[in-house]
């Protein structure tokens, strides 16, 4: 808690902090518990970033479910106009040659 503190206010510069650190090895208590909050946040980062990416994933998977629901029921109805051989210009200009 105090050394929060004081690196706060600007008393002490955290590189000084880590060398000091550094130079006790890791058996010094700070140094294990800085470690292990060290490893949580890594893991709540990467549990964060999993979950946006899961998010993102469903919603173009939802929005490519309603885009293909769209155009199958127009060819479940026989329009023509949702039908995207239409849009395709090769065969466009086979229809036109014949």
């Amino acid at each position: 808690m105090r050394l929060k503190v004081s690196i706060e206010a600007g008393v002490v510069l955290p590189s000084v902090i880590l060398r000091k650190l550094a130079a006790e090895g890791p058996s010094n208590a700070l140094s294990r518990a800085l470690r292990v909050l060290g490893r949580i946040e890594r893991t709540l980062f990467t549990l964060l970033m999993w979950n946006m990416a899961v998010k993102r994933k469903t919603k173009v998977e939802r929005r490519f479910r309603a885009g293909s629901d769209q155009r199958e029921s127009g060819y479940r109805r026989g329009s023509r106009a949702a039908c995207p051989v239409r849009a395709d210009p090769v065969r466009q200009r086979r229809a036109r040659r014949r």
